[in-house]
């Protein structure tokens, strides 16, 4: 999960971002990195009701 958002962050640093750019960055990757975990969360969940 977070390391979709060190991708990210990462990958702006590497095309030479500035820090406002970053800055606006940071939701798009937080937002990325719930909805990663809350898909790991449902799988988890339906498995464990299917027991």
């Amino acid at each position: 999960m977070e390391k979709l958002a060190e991708e990210l962050l990462a990958s702006a640093r590497r095309a030479g971002e500035d820090r406002a750019s970053r800055r606006q960055l940071g939701p798009v990757a937080r937002c990325a990195t719930l909805s990663s975990a809350s898909r790991v969360f449902k799988v988890h969940h339906a498995r464990r009701a299917g027991q």
